[in-house]
């Protein structure tokens, strides 16, 4: 699959999959991305699961999960992992 070239983009800053199917292998790859400040995963049809891979992402600062089977329990667990990160959508209170 053309996804395992995108951990060798290490001066990678913005990735935009809106749209594309997002699962695990490619998550795998996506977090490898160690400048990453912006990610947009709207509608790529990503889990509680695999939201959790982006945890240790530390240098994003804007990550969109909007329209995604994703939790407000991993919504909250992104915001507090991701401090310097603005986590969309927000969680429901």
């Amino acid at each position: 699959e053309g996804y395992q070239a995108l951990s060798k983009l290490q001066g990678l800053r913005t990735l935009s999959l809106q749209g594309c199917t997002v699962k695990k292998p490619m998550m795998n790859h996506i977090v490898k991305l160690t400048q990453l400040e912006y990610l947009d995963l709207r509608n790529t049809h990503i889990s509680d699961s695999t939201a959790a891979q982006l945890v240790d992402m530390k240098s994003l600062k804007d990550l969109k999960l909007d329209s995604n089977t994703v939790t407000n329990t991993s919504l909250y667990l992104l915001q507090g992992a991701l401090p310097n990160c603005t986590v969309w959508p927000e969680p429901k209170q």
